[in-house]
């Protein structure tokens, strides 16, 4: 059986390992002895190799060298020193790789590629701006011109399982943790979950479906809920009750993007009247002709923060009014966000 660290490295084309600069990694010497990880002979580099100077495994040593010694192959070194696979979640098959983001990881691991593959979720560096800064990784040759050459994570790759069932297999989720993943008991808990939101007003379920990475969720369809009317449906609650417009006050909070695809107008303006008031500030100064620098000074924040604002402000329209709604603009005036408020 293929060791995990071999796959992946066949699976990006058998990349020489480099520096996390895109500079290739020197052998110290002709190959020999075997491979203190995956016990492959003859090993390239030495143990050395496999890690940055300024970083050494402590708690997981005899897991991650089991055949002892001080060598180390490609492939193994390779898994270590790329730090894409600890910036994102991603996928690996021997067609290749695809990386995910958080809002797409529950649709993903719910619908896996064929087996064999690995999955590698490294919450560390995804909560440390991996995920933002994936771009910048180089990768099987290709250096960008500004690379990532630090970043707090921790290693996935070299603890990964090659999964060989596509309905039951198990993801490696940081350095110590794993979790498996039974596809069809999780598709009938994420059903579960969203049914006890809407029909049982439950925060708690809506935090749980925010951990199983679920970013985004619909608040009605055909028909009304407890807590929200649906354009199709007979009205109940005049847009949203109380805890309607709580469900949004969570949804922003956690960074989920809240969708008004088929709820009635009544509840639309309850939503967008849910945005956060900084943000709300932020938008409408935008949209009437001021620039991020007038709108730092008003608002007596960094321009970044300005336009961090902005940014999520827009993509919270979005997707709140929908894509048609926008004509895939961003063209909205002050007057007609600030009617959604009235």
């Amino acid at each position: 059986m293929i060791a995990t660290t071999h796959f992946l490295w066949r699976a990006a084309g058998e990349p020489w390992p480099c520096e996390t600069t895109g500079v290739p990694l020197v052998a110290r010497g002709a190959p020999r002895g075997v491979c203190a990880t995956c016990g492959d002979e003859p090993a390239a580099f030495a143990l050395d190799d496999a890690f940055s100077s300024n970083f050494w495994p402590v708690r997981n040593l005899d897991k991650m060298f089991p055949f002892g010694g001080d060598r180390a192959c490609v492939a193994c070194v390779w898994s270590t020193r790329t730090l894409a696979l600890r910036c994102a979640a991603w996928f690996a098959t021997e067609r290749g790789y695809y990386f995910v983001t958080r809002r797409n990881l529950l649709a993903c691991l719910l619908s896996p590629p064929a087996a064999p593959f690995v999955v590698g979720v490294p919450l560390y560096g995804m909560a440390h701006g991996g995920e933002a800064n994936l771009y910048r990784c180089a990768w099987a040759g290709h250096v960008p011109s500004d690379p990532l050459t630090r970043l707090q994570s921790k290693h996935v790759a070299i603890y990964a399982a090659v999964a060989h069932d596509a309905r039951r297999y198990t993801i490696q989720v940081d350095d110590s943790l794993t979790a498996p993943v039974d596809v069809a008991e999780w598709t009938r808990l994420a059903g579960v979950l969203a049914g006890v939101v809407a029909e049982d007003c439950s925060l708690a379920a809506l935090r749980t479906l925010h951990l199983l990475g679920v970013r985004y969720m619909t608040l009605t369809h055909n028909d009304n809920v407890a807590w929200a009317d649906s354009a199709t449906d007979v009205a109940s609650c005049g847009g949203l009750t109380r805890f309607g417009v709580a469900v949004v006050h969570e949804m922003n909070r956690l960074g989920m993007l809240v969708d008004l695809s088929h709820v009635a107008d009544t509840t639309m303006r309850a939503a967008l009247a849910a945005l956060p008031m900084n943000i709300r500030q932020a938008v409408m100064l935008a949209a009437a002709g001021l620039s991020q620098d007038e709108i730092a000074v008003m608002t007596g924040v960094e321009t970044g923060t300005v336009k961090s604002r902005i940014s999520r402000g827009r993509n919270m329209l979005r997707a709140a009014l929908g894509a048609d709604s926008l004509r895939g603009r961003f063209e909205v005036t002050a007057e007609e966000i600030e009617r959604a408020h009235v």
